[in-house]
């Protein structure tokens, strides 16, 4: 099971990284955000946090203007022994991309938290409009 969880990530990983082949320039954070990541991406922001007992993922993302697809492209969430625990992408969590829109948001759940656990996620954004498109990543801090 555990080498079946490791090809599923490494899988995803691959993804990200062909999806990554244009590297946003990185700016400094103000209060969260990322101001003026590229030519489509104006900012993004992620945050874990533990409700009712679920582990849920919080994020946004604002284009440069209307984007015809905006919003998360996939979620890693690990515990805090660096262990990957859960993978939201379109096949298994609707709601992810936003469309036509400049700005999208969502809250996803992604598993149930284990009493005394910490977890942290890593999001992948993507912007895209009929000129082109840019994608990132943000790693949330590990919360308690």
């Amino acid at each position: 099971m555990k080498k079946y969880k490791y090809r599923i990530l490494a899988l995803i990983l691959s993804m990200l990284l062909l999806l990554s082949a244009s590297v946003p320039t990185m700016a400094a954070l103000v209060d969260g955000d990322s101001p003026n990541a590229s030519a489509y991406i104006h900012s993004y922001y992620a945050r874990t946090q533990i409700v009712n007992g679920d582990v849920q993922v919080y994020y946004r993302i604002t284009g440069t203007g209307t984007m015809t697809s905006i919003g998360a492209t996939g979620i890693l969430i690990y515990d805090s022994d660096d262990d990957c625990v859960a993978v939201l992408n379109s096949s298994n969590t609707t709601g992810l991309m936003g469309s036509n829109t400049v700005f999208y948001s969502n809250t996803v759940t992604g598993l149930s938290a284990v009493s005394g656990e910490r977890y942290y996620a890593i999001v992948g954004f993507k912007a895209e409009n009929v000129t082109g498109y840019d994608t990132t990543s943000y790693m949330t801090p590990l919360i308690p």
